[in-house]
């Protein structure tokens, strides 16, 4: 588990800097691609045995606040491309 919040959810942020730096999508529509995977991760490989009546919220609780970090990661990228762009 520590191994997502401290190589994959950092990763994660990198990949949607890069993709804000190369994507022509708009900002607010990147992040969402990423999420929906996320939630998906989330439904499929819950633990065996285990209720998943609190997937719906876990996936509210990780993907509210992961939205605004890879929208935020975007937005460098894209004012990073721009920059480039004027120089």
């Amino acid at each position: 588990m520590r191994v997502y919040w401290t190589v994959c959810l950092p990763a994660l942020a990198l990949l949607h800097g890069a993709a804000g730096y190369t994507s022509d999508i708009s900002l607010p529509r990147l992040p969402v691609f990423a999420i929906a995977g996320h939630a998906v991760g989330i439904a499929v490989l819950h633990r065996a045995g285990t209720d998943a009546g609190l997937v719906p919220l876990a996936i509210v609780l990780t993907g509210l606040p992961l939205y605004g970090a890879l929208l935020a990661a975007a937005w460098l990228g894209r004012q990073a491309a721009e920059f480039r762009a004027a120089t």
